[in-house]
């Protein structure tokens, strides 16, 4: 009985399936390049889809088909509706738990990401824990599942001097932070800069201060957001640290030379964000800035939603350093070890 194929879901905004010019279209949003670059990978997967999206995988099959007409292998799609239909379809299947994975290609010029079913995706995959997948993370997904036949030396990915993580957590997701943090802070630590908004940094710090004696917090350091550090909680999402991380990502690519620009091979800024779907948010124009700032493929983000895909991203950088473990009465909620409610108000 042949095995089932694991589903994903590819979706892309009508920039991304024309835009740029043949040779100046890039992988990372441009979804026509991105199956001529990975489109054996993609064989081992069965494809949901819009349906224009879906006219864009089935022709690159056609030609495709027409240079490997003796050992071709078509992918295999599934279409879901028409654009505003099938990603509300989708959304649902996400929900359902009928696909755990969406690769999402937006174009600068067209960010669809405040659309009502683009947002209802994105809180869906985020609130079940899925994979969501926008531009510059389908690459780096790619990339990693296409090397995962080489030796592990190989296939990990390598730290670069530039790149910088953002830290952000709403109050019920501080605490899966926090524990996220401690398994990997010697790994984080090797990133040159780590960020987060003040009330993420404070918990964070706290967590890795009650348990102390379980481990050595020098090797990790998280550096205080914007100009002006200090007074005011200057860096707290609901008081604009959204925002300060948006203008951030901004800042670092605009102070590039043209030169870096074309020669960038990887993402500037990792922005872990763990949002609660579960309560409205008083600073949520601040996080649709900040959403939008992310899915903008020219500022090369690497956007990550929640737990699932922080383990996910992380676990390719452990060939360099192993992953720590989490004191039991932690994981227990032992309130002798962490009492996750306390140091929230204090």
């Amino acid at each position: 009985m042949p095995r089932r194929l694991e589903t994903i879901a590819i979706i892309a905004s009508e920039e991304c399936k024309h835009g740029l010019p043949e040779g100046r279209r890039k992988s990372w949003f441009h979804v026509r390049e991105f199956l001529n670059l990975h489109y054996e990978m993609l064989q081992r997967f069965a494809i949901i889809s819009t349906d224009g999206t879906a006219e864009i995988l089935d022709e690159t099959t056609r030609i495709r088909q027409g240079s490997h007409r003796l050992s071709f292998v078509p992918l295999k799609v599934k279409r879901i509706g028409p654009t505003a239909r099938g990603v509300s379809r989708l959304a649902a299947m996400v929900a359902e738990g009928e696909v755990g994975r969406v690769l999402f290609f937006q174009d600068p010029r067209d960010l669809e990401m405040d659309k009502p079913e683009n947002y209802a995706l994105l809180r869906n995959c985020d609130l079940h824990g899925r994979m969501l997948c926008i531009n510059e993370s389908a690459q780096l997904w790619a990339e990693y599942e296409e090397a995962k036949g080489k030796p592990l030396a190989q296939r990990a990915p390598r730290i670069t001097g530039k790149e910088t993580v953002a830290l952000i957590a709403h109050d019920g997701e501080k605490e899966r932070m926090a524990l996220f943090v401690q398994r990997h802070r010697q790994l984080l630590g090797r990133f040159p800069r780590i960020v987060a908004t003040s009330g993420t940094k404070v918990f964070v710090e706290r967590f890795l201060e009650k348990i102390h004696d379980e481990c050595d917090r020098n090797d990790f350091m998280i550096q205080p957001l914007g100009k002006k550090p200090r007074g005011a909680k200057r860096g707290h999402g609901p008081a604009g640290g959204d925002v300060i991380i948006a203008d951030e990502i901004y800042r670092t690519f605009e102070g590039l030379s043209d030169k870096r620009k074309r020669r960038l091979l990887g993402p500037l800024h990792h922005i872990l964000f763990f949002m609660d779907h579960k309560h409205s948010q008083p600073h949520e124009p601040d996080i649709r800035v900040l959403l939008r700032t992310c899915v903008n493929p020219e500022l090369r983000v690497n956007l990550i939603l929640n737990s699932q895909m922080a383990n996910e991203w992380i676990k390719r950088y452990e060939r360099r350093v192993p992953a720590q473990s989490i004191p039991r009465r932690l994981r227990a909620g032992d309130p002798k070890g962490f009492d996750a409610a306390t140091l929230r108000a204090s």
